[in-house]
């Protein structure tokens, strides 16, 4: 909920929420690889 929120008032249009850290890591790898820019942001918890 949090996630949808927060990209609903920033104008993200993609986003990923309650993901598990080695499953971000892949995700960026992947992104990266297909030459996407990426951004992450986290609550540190």
């Amino acid at each position: 909920k949090v996630a949808t929120a927060l990209a609903d008032e920033l104008g993200v249009t993609h986003f990923k929420g309650n993901v598990l850290p080695e499953e971000k890591a892949a995700l960026v790898k992947q992104l990266q690889q297909e030459g996407k820019k990426v951004a992450m942001v986290g609550d540190g918890i």
